[in-house]
C-alpha cells in the first residue's frame, strides 16, 4: 500500500520539476545562441573568402579596386574581427568549463 503524498512533498516535486524544466530551457537557448554565433562565424569567414575570390576575377577593374581599397580594408577587419572573437569566446568558455 502506497503512503499518501503530503503537501510538503508535492510542493517540493513541483519546485524541483519547476527547475529541471527551467535547466533544460536554458540549455536549449545556449545551444541555439552557440549555433547562431557559429553561423555568424562561418558566414564571416565564407564573406572573406568569397569577396577575395571576386576581387581576383576581371569582373572588377582595378582602378576600381584601387578606389575602393580603403572600404575593402575595413571589411576584411570587421569579418575578421568575427571570426576572432568567435574562436576565442569559444576557447575561453572550454577552458572555463574545464575549471
Amino acid at each position: 500500500m502506497e503512503k499518501p503524498v503530503t503537501t510538503a512533498e508535492q510542493l517540493e516535486l513541483e519546485e524541483r520539476i519547476a527547475k529541471l524544466e527551467a535547466d533544460r530551457v536554458n540549455l536549449e537557448n545556449s545551444d541555439k545562441k552557440a549555433d547562431q554565433r557559429r553561423t555568424m562565424a562561418w558566414l564571416a569567414m565564407g564573406s572573406i573568402v568569397a569577396l577575395t575570390i571576386l576581387l581576383l576575377t576581371p569582373l572588377i577593374g582595378a582602378e576600381r579596386v584601387a578606389a575602393l581599397s580603403d572600404l575593402l580594408t575595413m571589411f576584411y577587419i570587421a569579418q575578421a574581427g568575427i571570426v576572432s572573437v568567435f574562436f576565442g569566446s569559444d576557447v575561453y568558455m572550454s577552458v572555463n568549463k574545464e575549471s
